[in-house]
């Protein structure tokens, strides 16, 4: 008979309370795959096999940092997904990395 391995969770929410970036989505990265998009206050949710996984937030061409998280069998990993900084800190949106931040919770 063979061992079954119970699926984690990652679980991304994005809250309603900011206005930036109100009417556009964000892409969820899973080990740099675009695994879905989030809208304002919405929550997404990944059933992954346990592991370590990397997630990053992304818009365009900007995004957040990765952020490395593990994943044990029947665990939920909760993150948040926010704009980084205000509107008025528009250079955010020439990096990379600086225009979300992606928090494990």
């Amino acid at each position: 008979m063979g061992e079954t391995t119970s699926l984690g969770l990652i679980s991304v929410y994005r809250p309603a309370a900011v206005w930036r970036d109100r009417a556009r989505r964000y892409w969820i990265e899973i080990n740099g795959v675009r695994s879905g998009q989030i809208g304002h206050d919405e929550h997404l949710e990944f059933p992954v096999q346990p592991g370590v996984y990397d997630l990053r937030a992304a818009i365009d061409w900007t995004g957040s940092p990765v952020v490395r998280l593990s994943v044990a069998p029947g665990q939920t990993v909760r993150l948040t997904v926010e704009p980084a900084g205000n509107s008025f800190q528009f250079w955010q949106s020439f990096t990379k990395q600086g225009y979300l931040k992606l928090i494990a919770n």
